[in-house]
């Protein structure tokens, strides 16, 4: 199992994104289908299962499983999706094995219940060859956020230095930056 090494090597090019969601987590998925199309795919945070209509939609025949923590969100992914394995746990503690999935962790590490370094150490735990995690670099003055969102300068500078950035875009909450990790 080995690694685009031609698009590692050209991962400097910047996909500016859209206010459209869809394509946002279309270009993740594309991106991440460029690597071991094989190894399962852990969406963490799944909600309501956008991402894996997506998935879906682009023909992806890679094992799909998301988490959630809710478990409501859970158990209605678990209604609409049958064929996807869902399973419900904490963003920060996963219970996956090393080295097992390549992860998509989209808009989940700004939100209060999430233990930041926790869950990048997750990722990077669990992930084979590559992780993507979007996370706000900036916030809009909208009160109706503020009690839910936690925003780290640190966070935001950690990603910086330690993964490729490779797609932002705003949207009603802030500016959302896209990066990508592929472990050596």
């Amino acid at each position: 199992m080995s690694l685009d090494l031609a698009y590692t090597k050209s991962s400097e090019r910047k996909f500016y994104l859209t206010l459209d969601r869809e394509r946002e987590m279309k270009d993740t998925l594309n991106l991440i289908s460029l690597f071991s199309p094989s190894i399962p795919i852990l969406d963490v945070g799944a909600s309501e299962g956008k991402t894996y209509r997506i998935f879906k939609k682009l023909g992806l025949n890679n094992e799909y499983i998301m988490t959630e923590l809710d478990e409501r969100l859970a158990l209605n992914l678990k209604r609409k999706f049958p064929e996807a394995h869902v399973v419900q746990c904490s963003a920060s503690y996963l219970p996956f094995r090393e080295n097992s999935v390549n992860t998509l962790s989209l808009n989940v590490i700004n939100w209060k219940p999430i233990d930041q370094k926790q869950h990048l150490s997750e990722l990077e735990r669990i992930s084979k060859d590559v992780f993507a995690i979007s996370l706000y670099s900036k916030l809009k003055n909208l009160k109706e956020f503020k009690p839910y969102l936690k925003f780290s300068k640190r966070l935001v500078s950690y990603c910086k230095k330690n993964f490729n950035k490779v797609g932002e875009y705003e949207d009603e909450i802030g500016i959302l930056e896209l990066y990508v990790k592929i472990k050596a």
